[in-house]
């Protein structure tokens, strides 16, 4: 019975059972229960048992819904939920670190969907759940469905207590607690009634307040900051956002409004003006303190006036009037800072690109690759052999990569063996290379040999500095403080160069292959006879160009251009067969053809290799630096690093230009002298070549690195880093002030750089 005084019968269970579960009852509910038995003889009933009464449990309430949680910085993570409660009183939020352990972090008022959990660790998962609690009866309901939730990656801490006050009509002052021992800037973004968020300024270093001038008066606006870096790699998560006002505009409205007729089609208006606008500060009085910083001054207001209202007094300390480093403007010294990152910039890009436009250089000038050519033979052993030198070269490029990366899971053993590798291979070269003119069969292979390992050693050693180069980048870093984009460049070299090792030994043991196979290609149809020669041609052109054309179709397929989208012949082997019928036909053509020749004719390689290099480079220089800077903003980000790449390219562009027409002017007398020795071309480079040019290279050097200082200050407008970036937000901000500053510090720096290199250039020449 449920209290109502009608009886069911729920159910019999066999004679002898003393158990029954009645199921499916309300919730909350109050039943009475009675016993008898029957007998199934004759239906005949016992009298009831007496009567038992109890309650079921309260009803549980449903449970929040749609629980998420997202990270809101490295510290906070966001929760949200959907309000399935009716008569709550609150809503418990549990936290675990791994879905099993929980407790109990906060609780929350009724009708509340949304929580943030502070104070958290930086990259860590955290599990939510969270339920209702009805104080009336102390029931509480499901726990929702647990989520879970990373914080973000760990770098500086926000800032908190941001606080902020209007002291002026046209004036807030911000404040706020700095815990990045004074390691980074602070950037403070502003917002007013629509919501859209700018960046109006940023601080020194350390700095924990801001000012916030030129506003409107009685008009509120909100502010949040956050911490970076100089380079802009590393950001903290936002602070709270907060809101401030400005003074009134006005404390009285005016008065005596009087209104007076004038003609049939005019009324003339006139009232009392009793506003208070203040709209200038002015210097009334200048005192000097005593030696305990006491004073006492009377001064007389030059315009006091009639009504009551206030006016604000303030007093300004001046601790120096002296020009000195200490008591620079917080413009002056991020100035300073800005332009020398600028400059450092500047002699990055100019020592990469000189160090790449060199060699370039040689094989953009006419002079030296106007008579170089070779035999059709030896052309295509040079193309037969680049891809069995390039297998060869990344088979060793992977094992000593895989070398490198055992001797380094230990940082120092990384070291001794970096300083054990080059030992060994300087002393190899120093010691134990042949150096006689005349050398024996067995001397020549022992030295062949000790060459190979020399060039071994130096590649493992390639491999282990660019690994302790990673290591001291990211050190340098994080230490240099303005200057961490010198670490951050130094460690993503190294880290190129620890991902291309494979690569480049690959492609260094392509082209060696192919300058020996070329060299003993040449000798070979040069020692043969006419008919001899035409066979050997043909067969190594039919090979070549079989060779050439599979690479070619190869590369297209890979790139998408036959329809084919990276269909590797690894993945569908019969595209193998595809490639290999399409070269065939050509290969045989190619090689047919190749009888007509004559084998000991010389093809002009060298002005084929000249006329490649000096379109590559007309090209380069054909793009602006700032498209440049776009482009690898786009690659690698912006900062610094994306800035010293552009003017890198456009300096080996450039520089090419001026060193290849430089080498072409030079005297053909010691060309002649030291090739009559039976020097090779190499060697005639190196003794007739070098030496004619060094004084201008050096000088073109100097002036490049004046250029770039000015291209990065361009640069820096598209994002690449250095003073520019900075200029740029001024100018767009209209703060002509200190954009003024830069302009007179680049001005500066320009003309001094300028004077340096014009003397150097005149010492060199």
């Amino acid at each position: 019975s449920a209290l109502d005084d009608i009886w069911t019968e729920i159910g019999r269970v066999p004679f002898g059972n003393r158990e029954y579960l009645d199921e499916r009852l309300s919730c909350s509910a109050a039943y009475n229960y009675r016993v008898r038995y029957v007998r199934d003889v004759d239906g005949q009933f016992s009298r009831f048992s007496g009567i038992a009464s109890d309650s079921t449990n309260p009803c549980e309430k449903a449970p929040p819904g749609d629980l998420i949680a997202e990270a809101f910085s490295q510290s906070q993570i966001d929760l949200g939920w959907t309000d399935n409660q009716e008569n709550e009183s609150t809503y418990l939020i549990e936290r675990s670190l791994d879905g099993l352990d929980w407790s109990e972090t906060d609780t929350i008022p009724a009708d509340s969907t949304s929580y943030r959990d502070s104070g958290l660790g930086c990259e860590t998962d955290y599990f939510y759940r969270v339920r209702g609690f009805q104080e009336i009866d102390g029931q509480y309901s499901q726990y929702s469905e647990a989520v879970s939730e990373a914080t973000g990656q760990c770098g500086l801490p926000p800032a908190t207590d941001l606080t902020g006050a209007g002291v002026a009509q046209f004036q807030v002052v911000l404040s706020w607690q700095d815990y990045t021992n004074g390691e980074a800037v602070y950037s403070i973004e502003r917002s007013s009634e629509d919501d859209e968020w700018i960046e109006i300024g940023h601080t020194r270093f350390g700095a924990s307040s801001f000012e916030d001038v030129d506003l409107i008066c009685s008009s509120v606006y909100s502010y949040r900051v956050r911490a970076h870096q100089s380079d802009g790699e590393l950001l903290s998560p936002y602070s709270d956002e907060i809101t401030a006002e400005t003074f009134d505009c006005s404390k009285e409205p005016p008065d005596d409004l009087v209104a007076a007729v004038v003609s049939q089609s005019e009324i003339d208006l006139s009232w009392q003006d009793v506003s208070v606008i203040e709209t200038i500060s002015r210097e009334i009085a200048e005192f000097k303190t005593d030696e305990a910083g006491d004073f006492a001054i009377t001064f007389t207001m030059s315009d006091v006036r009639e009504h009551e209202e206030s006016q604000r007094l303030a007093v300004v300390e001046l601790l120096s009037r002296r020009i000195t480093y200490p008591y620079l403007s917080d413009t002056t010294l991020e100035t300073l800072d800005l332009i020398l990152i600028t400059i450092l910039m500047a002699l990055m890009a100019s020592t990469l690109g000189s160090i790449l436009a060199i060699p370039i250089s040689f094989l953009a000038a006419r002079n030296l690759m106007a008579d170089v050519g070779a035999p059709l033979a030896a052309l295509m052993a040079a193309i037969i052999a680049i891809p069995i030198g390039a297998f060869l070269g990344l088979f060793v490029g992977r094992q000593v990569s895989s070398l490198v990366d055992q001797l380094t899971e230990n940082l120092w053993i990384g070291f001794i063996a970096f300083a054990i590798v080059v030992s060994v291979a300087w002393s190899l070269m120093r010691f134990a290379m042949p150096r006689t003119s005349t050398q024996s069969a067995r001397t020549t292979s022992v030295g062949t040999g000790l060459t190979l390992i020399v060039i071994l050693l130096f590649i493992i050693g390639i491999g282990l500095l660019a690994v302790l180069g990673m290591t001291a980048g990211d050190w340098l870093r994080v230490n240099l403080g303005f200057l961490g984009f010198i670490g951050n460049f130094i460690a993503i070299l190294s880290e190129l160069a620890r991902v291309f090792l494979a690569i480049m030994v690959a492609a260094i043991s392509g082209l060696v292959a192919a300058s020996y196979a070329s060299r003993y290609g040449q000798e070979a149809v040069l020692k043969l006879k006419e008919t001899p020669g035409k066979i050997l041609t043909g067969v190594l052109t039919a090979l070549g160009t079989f060779l050439f054309t599979f690479g070619l179709l190869y590369a297209l397929n890979w790139i998408c251009l036959l329809g084919l989208c990276r269909q590797l012949p690894t993945e569908q082997p019969e595209l193998f067969y595809t490639l290999a019928l399409i070269a065939m036909p050509l290969a045989i053509i190619t090689g047919l053809l190749s009888f007509r020749a004559n084998p000991k004719r010389l093809f002009p390689i060298g002005m084929l290799t000249y006329s490649v290099t000096r379109t590559v480079l007309n090209g380069l220089r054909a793009i602006e630096p700032v498209i440049l800077g776009f482009v690898f903003v786009v690659w690698v980000g912006i900062g610094p690093f994306a800035g010293v790449m552009a003017l890198m390219l456009n300096s080996v562009a450039d520089l090419g230009k001026l060193f290849s027409e430089q080498v072409e002017n030079i005297s053909e007398g010691p060309v002649e002298a030291v090739t009559a020795t039976g020097a090779s071309r190499m060697q005639m480079i190196v003794y007739a070549v070098v030496p004619q040019v060094v004084p201008h290279f050096i000088a073109f050097i100097f002036y490049r690195w004046d250029i770039n200082v000015r291209m990065s200050t361009i640069i820096g407008f598209v994002g690449g880093g250095g003073i520019g970036v900075v200029l740029f937000r001024y100018t767009n901000q209209t703060l002509y002030q200190k954009a003024a500053v830069m302009v007179i510090a680049i001005a500066v720096v320009v003309t001094l750089l300028d004077y340096i290199s014009s003397r150097i250039r005149k010492r060199v020449i």
